[in-house]
């Protein structure tokens, strides 16, 4: 809907702002047909900076709350690089139950 979409802008949005320029953001916000009702919306972040990538990959019972989730993910491994640059960045994969 148009409020995940403007909620999702503006959160990446904050970010971007910690990033260098030039950012290429690619974002993706599906629902997938599951039984499991935690699992059904899937919400997948790339993000180009200076030859990098950052990804992460949430799966929530609403738009929202994956978005949120992952949101806060970027935002840790942004402000933290020390800790990510041992780490490989690959997809990142999480349950979020709402609460």
């Amino acid at each position: 809907s148009e409020d995940t979409r403007a909620n999702l802008i503006k959160k990446l949005e904050r970010v971007e702002s910690k990033l260098k320029p030039p950012i290429d953001a690619h974002v993706v916000v599906s629902e997938e047909k599951t039984r499991s009702q935690q699992d059904r919306f899937v919400v997948e972040v790339t993000l180009r900076c200076n030859g990098k990538l950052l990804r992460g990959q949430v799966r929530a019972p609403s738009a929202q709350v994956a978005v949120d989730s992952l949101v806060m993910t970027l935002d840790r491994r942004v402000a933290h690089p020390s800790t990510g640059a041992r780490q490989p960045i690959v997809p990142t994969m999480l349950k979020v139950s709402e609460r």
